[in-house]
């Protein structure tokens, strides 16, 4: 680790994310769990990988027939990945920033625009034992460049995936995804964790948790930078199902208003909106697109 600065009573600047500069900005979000076989120390073990999924769709304001279906759009998807082992240690984790641009036909129908193609970055986390403490302790992650990001609602999950791996003999995926849930609650409750476990989400609230198609799995792996050809994707990463946790997915609509200093600034357009909606559908022509790279 680099030396820590204390900056004081001062702020940092605050650096604008790039689907800010677009006139409206379209958000969907969502939550997924999967259980996969990672090397630690030359052996393969199982861990839980949980991940936030955020895809911004930034477009313009010229409302028509078909808005905003109809307009070309800029995706700015990111992935945050925690990895937590079988004893509910975060070991460590990462994020993936994929960026696309998309052109849509007179029926909405998405194409990607093949001239401006795919960019990728990709983030580490800090390691393992100082990871873990600021998660349980702040609420928060820090990368390996210095910034942080603060994991609002994530988190829940996280702590929950920590206490399952922790005190059952199964991991997270497998437990929350049980017909049983019953069962599993009055488990907890025995060893008296369920109530007082701060942030901790009954598993009604999280029952009949979605499993990701098969036929999305390839967009999934593609916003994750599984690749470089979906057409080895099981040798790829290996994994078994991938569980979008809870069924619902996030909604919310942005608006680039302009503020008394003469810039312009997103702020929300309507409320958020819970709904029981795949975000990963929709984006078939990005992997499509990535198959015939050879």
């Amino acid at each position: 680790m680099g030396t820590s600065i204390s900056l004081g009573d001062y702020e940092p600047e605050r650096i604008p994310e790039p689907w800010e500069k677009h006139p409206r900005v379209n958000l969907k979000w969502a939550y997924y769990t999967q259980s996969i076989s990672m090397n630690i120390n030359g052996k393969s073990h199982c861990v839980t990988a949980l991940t936030s999924l955020k895809k911004y769709s930034g477009y313009g304001d010229e409302k028509g027939d078909g808005f905003p279906n109809q307009q070309d759009k800029d995706v700015y998807a990111s992935a945050l990945n925690i990895y937590i082992n079988n004893i509910g240690e975060v070991i460590g984790g990462d994020c993936v920033r994929t960026t696309y641009r998309t052109i849509a036909d007179a029926k909405g129908i998405e194409e990607l625009d093949r001239s401006f193609g795919v960019k990728r970055e990709k983030d580490i986390l800090i390691d393992g034992p100082e990871l873990h403490r600021l998660i349980v302790e702040k609420g928060r992650v820090r990368f390996r460049n210095g910034k942080e990001h603060i994991l609002n609602s994530f988190l829940n999950y996280i702590r929950e995936a920590m206490m399952i791996n922790r005190t059952l003999d199964q991991n997270y995926t497998r437990i929350i995804i049980s017909e049983d849930k019953s069962k599993i609650e009055k488990i907890l409750a025995r060893i008296g964790i369920a109530g007082g476990l701060v942030g901790f989400i009954p598993f009604s609230e999280t029952a009949g948790v979605a499993i990701v198609a098969k036929e999305v799995v390839s967009v999934f792996c593609f916003l994750l930078g599984l690749e470089p050809e979906i057409n080895t994707l099981d040798k790829a990463f290996p994994m078994y199902d991938i569980y979008q946790i809870g069924k619902k997915s996030y909604h919310q609509d942005y608006l680039a208003v302009q503020g008394q200093d003469g810039e312009f600034y997103q702020q929300k357009d309507g409320i958020q909106e819970p709904r029981e909606e795949d975000i990963l559908k929709g984006i078939e022509p990005v992997i499509e697109f990535k198959k015939k790279i050879k």
